[in-house]
């Protein structure tokens, strides 16, 4: 629903070519790309995949160094453009939420697993579900919800 809510048309799971995988989804290379990981590579995988003239807009943070093909970027005359989604004032509303007990986050937690187990919990997660956060345990030790 979120994603129609934005107007998304498609949802891929990147292969072995996103660029061609995402032009042959959408009719054509998309005007926009939303980069919102913030891991190494992922703005030039945007680079890649965006139209000429399109937009690549960074909202995921990357702690390390990311380079880019600017050559690419250059025959492509891509935009690139940063924004940032939360004021300061945000999480200080949201500190004072939860310092005042007005939410009890632990209650969105509605499963926790282990490692062992997360590939089966990230398939399951693809289809409708009660799940609002899983929490992964490394350890492997039980925690009854």
């Amino acid at each position: 629903a979120l994603a129609a809510d934005i107007g998304a048309t498609r949802f891929l799971v990147a292969g072995n070519d996103l660029p061609q995988e995402a032009a042959g989804a959408l009719g054509g290379a998309p005007e926009i790309v939303f980069e919102c990981v913030g891991k190494p590579g992922m703005l030039a995988r945007a680079i890649e995949c965006v139209a000429p003239r399109g937009l690549v807009l960074g909202l995921g943070a990357c702690w390390h160094p990311d380079p880019i093909d600017s050559l690419l970027a250059l025959v492509k005359e891509v935009r690139v453009q940063f924004a940032v989604g939360y004021a300061k004032a945000d999480f200080g509303m949201a500190v004072e939420a939860l310092a005042a007990g007005a939410v009890e986050p632990r209650a969105m937690v509605t499963d926790t697993v282990t490692l062992d187990q997360l590939p089966a919990t990230f398939e399951a997660l693809r289809h409708r579900s009660h799940q609002c956060k899983v929490m992964i345990d490394p350890t492997g030790a039980h925690h009854p919800h």
